[in-house]
């Protein structure tokens, strides 16, 4: 019974972020002044949704409801949770080095359920250059 409650609000949880991810089509600029061209700045697309939230980039709070985010160029640094709050989360930071001109996602493996532990285990999450992929 309890690992079905686990499975249950997993898949809610799962289904709220496909609704809003598809709903939430934004593009967020997560930099000041004016809009740079395409060539100029990083894409990174929420192209995988086993992630739920973008904490930050940098220290500061990013914005989750958009399923596109402008970065400059350079070195960042995200925050990424999944899973929801509690102990039944899993909150990983990357650093990556952000191209101009390149579309970068988010990546995760499937999530898992420890039978021992009684508990969800998370796989390790990876930000991928997608500029290339058809």
């Amino acid at each position: 019974m309890k690992n079905q409650k686990c499975v249950l609000l997993y898949t809610t949880g799962l289904v709220l972020s496909l609704l809003c991810a598809v709903g939430c089509g934004r593009t967020y600029r997560f930099y000041e002044g004016p809009k740079l061209r395409p060539h100029q700045v990083a894409v990174l697309q929420k192209v995988n949704f086993l992630w739920n939230a973008l904490e930050s980039i940098d220290g500061k709070a990013a914005a989750n409801a958009a399923s596109r985010i402008e970065l400059l160029p350079g070195e960042h640094t995200l925050i990424l949770r999944q899973g929801g709050e509690g102990a039944q989360s899993y909150t990983e930071t990357v650093k990556q080095i952000f191209l101009a001109g390149h579309k970068y996602s988010v990546f995760a493996n499937s999530v898992g359920f420890d039978n021992k532990k009684g508990s969800l285990t998370f796989p390790r999450i990876a930000i991928q250059d997608i500029t290339m992929q058809k």
